[in-house]
Order: C-alpha cells, then sequence, then structure tokens
C-alpha cells in the first residue's frame, strides 16, 4: 500500500519500520523511568548527590552536556514534602510520585553541541567550577554559581568531544586525533598527545591497583590517562610526560567509552561489544555481545554490568557469567550515558530525557529479558587496518562518526 503521509516519502521500509516500533514503544513506556525532559540532546551528563533533610532522599543534581549548545544543571530529586498538620508542598506530578525536577541553572555560550562535562569541587565538596567540551573546537571553565566562562581552552583544529580532570590539569581530547594538557587555572596548554589516529572518544583517570602497596606509595602513586579513539583502540598514557604507555587492541571499529572501576578497564564499541581488559596481557578478559552499537556502560557493586546501546535499551549483565539478566526498556533514542549512585541509575538519551531507575539486587531478579522493540540495525565494521592506518591529517570519517553526526544534526 503507498503511503500518502508527506512525512515518508524519502523513509526507506526500514527506516519506517524503526519509527513505527519507536512510536509503540512511546505509549508503552512513556513514563517508564521517571522521564524528565530536556529541550534538547542529552550527550553526556555528570550527578551530583548531596544530603538534604532527615527522613528525605539526598537532593540529586545531574550538569547535563546537550546538543542545543548548552550545559544545564537539572535538580532530579524525586520527593513528597510534608508539613504537619495541614499542608503538602506539590510539584510537578509523573506517574502519581510528587517531584522537585526542574531546571536550576544554564550555561550559556558554546556556539555548537556540548558534548562533555565536568565538575571541579571545592574544600566543602560544593561545585566550584564546570568544564564543558563542545563540537565549536573548544572547551570552557564556568564559574559554578554566576554561570560566566572564566576561561576558553582554544587550541583544537575539531570537535572536543571528552574531558577530564586530575589536579591542576584539564585534558580534552578531540576529533582531531589529539589529546591536548591544559592548566585549568591559567587556560595554558602544556603538552599535545598524540598517538590516535582518529577521533579521541573518551578520557579518564585510571589507578592502577598494585599488590602489596604501602600506604605511602599509594598516596605518592600517578595515575595513568586513558583514552579510546574510533581508530579501534585504546591507549594508556604516562600523565606527567604524556608519553604513550600501553594500547588495547581487540575491537572492531569504534570505541566510544572507556571506564575504570576497581582497577580494570572497560570499553564500548560499535563493533556491538562492551570488553573488559586484563591489564597485564592488554587483553580482554570479557565480552558482552549487543544486537546493536555499544554506547556506554557502568559498573555495580562488582557483580553487574550496566550498558547503553543504540538499540535504545539499557542491558543489565551479570559479570561472572557474562549473560544479559535483564533490560530496562523506555527510550526511544540512543542511550548516551549512564551514572550509578548508591542502588540508582540514572540514564540520558538522545530522546532528550533523563531517566532514573532501582537496581537493587531485588529489582534486577525481577527483571525480565523481553524482545527488542526496535528493529536491529546492519554494523558496517571498519577494517581495522585501514582505520590504523589513516593519518591524522585524513578528513574522512567512519560510517559510526557519519551516522552520529547525522542523528545529533537531526534535532
Amino acid at each position: 500500500m503507498q503511503t500518502t503521509n508527506p512525512d515518508s516519502f524519502f523513509q526507506s521500509d526500514h527506516d519506517l519500520a524503526i519509527k513505527k516500533a519507536r512510536d509503540l514503544k512511546k505509549r508503552l513506556n512513556k513514563n517508564a523511568g521517571d522521564p524528565f525532559v530536556l529541550p534538547s540532546k542529552v550527550l553526556a551528563f555528570e550527578i551530583v548527590a548531596k544530603p538534604k533533610v532527615p527522613e528525605q532522599p539526598d537532593e540529586t543534581f545531574a550538569y547535563v552536556a546537550e546538543s542545543g549548545h548548552v550545559a544545564r544543571k537539572v535538580n532530579l530529586t524525586v520527593c513528597i514534602f510534608k508539613i504537619p498538620y495541614f499542608f503538602t508542598f506539590k510539584f510537578q506530578t509523573v506517574g502519581g510520585i510528587e517531584q522537585t525536577k526542574k531546571v536550576v541553572s544554564v550555561f550559556k555560550g558554546h556556539t555548537g553541541p556540548v558534548t562533555s562535562v565536568a565538575i571541579l569541587y571545592d574544600q566543602q565538596g560544593n561545585e566550584e567550577f564546570i568544564f564543558t567540551g563542545s563540537w565549536d573546537k573548544t572547551a570552557r571553565k564556568w564559574d559554578a554559581k554566576t554561570r560566566e566562562t572564566t576561561i576558553t581552552f582554544k587550541g583544537h583544529t575539531d570537535f572536543v568531544k571528552c574531558l577530564a580532570l586530575y589536579e591542576s590539569f584539564l585534558f580534552t581530547g578531540s576529533s582531531d586525533s589529539s589529546i591536548r594538557q591544559w592548566n585549568h587555572k591559567t587556560g595554558e596548554c602544556l603538552k599535545i598527545i598524540k598517538g590516535h589516529t582518529r577521533a579521541v572518544e573518551d578520557i579518564i583517570i585510571h589507578f592502577p591497583i598494585v599488590e602489596n602497596m604501602t600506604d605511602e606509595e599509594m598516596q605518592n602513586q600517578k595515575p595513568n590517562l586513558v583514552s579510546c579513539s574510533s581508530d579501534c583502540s585504546l591507549r594508556k598514557w604516562d600523565i606527567e610526560s604524556g608519553k604513550q604507555v600501553g594500547i588495547l587492541e581487540g575491537h572492531l571499529t569504534s570505541v566510544y567509552a572507556v571506564r575504570e572501576y576497581d582497577g580494570s578497564i572497560w570499553s564500548a564499541s560499535a563493533d556491538n561489544m562492551v570488553k573488559r581488559w586484563d591489564l597485564e596481557t592488554s587483553t580482554p578478559d570479557s565480552s558482552y555481545d549487543h544486537p546493536d552499537f555499544a554506547k556506554c556502560l557502568a559498573v555495580v557493586m562488582g557483580t553487574y554490568l550496566i550498558t547503553g546501546s543504540r538499540d535504545e535499551n539499557i542491558r543489565i549483565w551479570h559479570i561472572s557469567t557474562e549473560k544479559c539478566v535483564g533490560i530496562l526498556e523506555g527510550h526511544f533514542g540512543e542511550i548516551s550515558a549512564l551514572h550509578v549512585v548508591g542502588d540508582t541509575l540514572y540514564s540520558g538519551s538522545l530522546d532528550t530525557t533523563i531517566r532514573t531507575w532501582k537496581i537493587d539486587e531485588t529489582t534486577i531478579k525481577e527483571l525480565k529479558t523481553p524482545e527488542v522493540l526496535i528493529p536491529e540495525v546492519e554494523v558496517q565494521v571498519a577494517d581495522s587496518k585501514v582505520a590504523n592506518a589513516a593519518g591524522p591529517s585524513e578528513s574522512l570519517m567512519t560510517a559510526e562518526e557519519e551516522q552520529e553526526l547525522a542523528e545529533l544534526m537531526d534535532d
């Protein structure tokens, strides 16, 4: 039957099938995870949990990097306030739950999508400065209270896709294939770290666990910088010299995320795999296969792995068995970020929402593993040899990078 919908004239049957499945998911799971809806796509976020009042949950905030060229501080606290004897302060109601969820402040100044965010705390544990990276090729340092830009870090020649803080240093990773080390107090670029041959997708500060270390040795231990890239590799760098001290190879195409848990390194890739790496052998010792791109991950209690995928689902895996023990459905866009605080999971998505899920042992045991609603998308795996041979001046994007660009531009 020929469609009469003008919006469908230039869509393939596959695109229409995905749209139909997504519309069904919206209807079935509209309120799953108590969604907080933002004005534009959630590309990254960081969680801040603060003690609140007795007999109420901690107050929880998120600093969100959005495709709409801004970073935003939002209050994600879910709480019912009651005052004896007559009054109840009611706020936004979602699914019968009274909430204080609201936007607290907006950080404006970037001229492209904001890809990443990091927080610098003062000695009292309060947010002092916020750092963001953007498609406008810059990173910015913001005063958390005034929301004013205090430093703009300029030097990258392509998108800034990730950042990390350590002591007085800011590290930024870019689509120009380099990592830059800055003095975040002065804005001076101290070092340009090169080795990747394509976009640097994510970076973390990693403290290796060494057996039988004394307390003094642990206190004086210097971490490594670990990065991942669309050149298929993860690389370890000496944080003082900027020299490469290791490379982890095993993914078949773009590596989107790298995380650390209890000394171990984890990665998520467009080859549909999440891997845990044995750092002594530089090889993966565990692999978790998805039906579509694996985009982000978090580890809980050392027992469970939580992953977000382009297929719009969140999966919970038992680490020891490498088996999926449950799926959280609700998002109707790619899962872009995951964070765990206690027994609460926060998930962000290109569907413009942040959702909140309980993930204690009881809840996990009650989860089912339903069929994926969104049809699987064929993965185009880049030849790792070709990717690694591409020089830093190579301007061609991988298929995954082209798709990422198209999805973020589709606002």
